[in-house]
């Protein structure tokens, strides 16, 4: 093992095996993986455990800890001031991920301890460079561990959808994390952003939904953007179709309102825009599923699960120019403006409010998860 108990600089429990290098390499050398492997995607994606954050951190604090001894070796006039035991500890404290070569040195003899604890801090500077030139050939991927993008689903053919595209689309998945008591997929890809791709149940306002669920994530995550995907109803048949995709540029919570002694609703919940970046780049952006048109404008969000016309037409008093709606955007909305993060909504429209077909459906998640990918990938300022 090349961790140390309880060493904050060297150990980290929740993903200690990511430090087991010397195991790792060994199998790899053994197998002679380093021979068969001449593309650098796939060399990006076997070594995709240098990429891991506290494996950086990791390397870092272990090429400095043998710096360190290295340089107070020399300037030290008696190399034998050193207690044996004392430098034995610290030795085993740099890693067994340097294999053989700590096991060579021997503790007892200070001038050949000395010489191989500078074979040690040269290996060392070897590891980290060899990490500096692969991130500088796949910079794309040190972007990705920088810039984290959640994608956000509520429902189970949102969820089946999503798995599909998001590895079809280049990125793959590297692992299972939580933040707090809400659990996310991460997926990595050379020259994308990283995804964090996070379910929470239908709806804003329940126990497990997105405004719950994205409190839990921010609390411990900064993504540069949170982008809600999957499916909503559209406003206007004459203009819009099953399958077209809507971009928010703001979102109205309709479920704070007020019920008037003469029957009628007075709508009070907030309309907050969408990220500004995120609207243009919809615009903008020339790579389109087929048969499908882009529609930008302001939306309604709310717990209801709608399926009659009549209320839905009635929540245009509250937003007259809603193009389409749905139930998770405002608790994502608000926990995200609070955050600081940009939030945006990408959904298909499967209906108009009226007569659900899962049929339309699937295209209508299709067509949304795969454009709020191309704007993924498109890149970030």
């Amino acid at each position: 093992m090349t961790g140390v108990y309880n060493d904050p600089f060297l150990e980290d429990m929740d993903h200690y095996p990511l430090f087991d290098i010397a195991v790792h390499g060994q199998l790899m050398d053994t197998l002679g993986a380093g021979a068969l492997i001449n593309n650098h995607e796939d060399a990006l994606l076997l070594c995709s455990l240098i990429g891991d954050r506290h494996f950086v951190d990791f390397c870092d604090a272990r090429e400095a800890f043998v710096d360190a001894i290295h340089k107070s070796l020399l300037r030290s006039s008696r190399c034998d001031a050193y207690p044996s035991h004392s430098i034995t500890t610290l030795i085993k404290k740099v890693g067994a991920s340097f294999g053989s070569q700590i096991s060579r040195i021997d503790l007892g003899n200070a001038a050949a301890m000395y010489s191989g604890i500078a074979r040690l801090a040269e290996l060392a500077k070897e590891k980290i460079q060899y990490f500096s030139e692969e991130y500088e050939r796949g910079e794309s991927l040190e972007r990705s561990l920088r810039e984290k993008v959640v994608i956000h689903i509520a429902t189970d053919l949102e969820e089946e959808v999503v798995r599909e595209l998001i590895p079809a689309r280049g990125w793959t998945y590297l692992e299972t994390r939580s933040s707090g008591k809400v659990s996310y997929n991460r997926y990595i890809s050379s020259g994308n952003p990283e995804l964090l791709l996070v379910r929470s149940s239908a709806g804003t306002s329940t126990s497990n939904g997105s405004l719950v669920t994205m409190q839990s994530i921010l609390s411990n995550i900064t993504p540069i953007k949170v982008i809600s995907v999957g499916i909503c109803f559209g406003y206007d048949p004459s203009k819009q179709k099953a399958g077209d995709i809507v971009v928010s540029e703001r979102v109205a919570h309709y479920e704070s309102s007020r019920i008037n002694l003469d029957g009628t609703t007075t709508y009070r919940g907030d309309k907050i825009p969408a990220c500004s970046e995120v609207v243009s780049r919809a615009r903008s952006l020339r790579v389109v599923p087929r048969d499908c048109t882009i529609h930008v404008g302001p939306t309604v969000s709310g717990d209801k699960l709608i399926d009659n016309p009549e209320f839905r037409d009635s929540l245009l008093d509250f937003e007259d120019k809603a193009i389409a709606g749905d139930m998770e955007a405002a608790g994502l909305a608000v926990v995200c403006v609070q955050a600081g993060v940009g939030f945006s909504m990408i959904k298909g429209i499967a209906d108009f409010g009226e007569k659900k077909d899962k049929k339309s459906q699937r295209r209508a998640a299709e067509n949304a998860i795969s454009f709020a990918l191309e704007i993924v990938a498109a890149g970030f300022k």
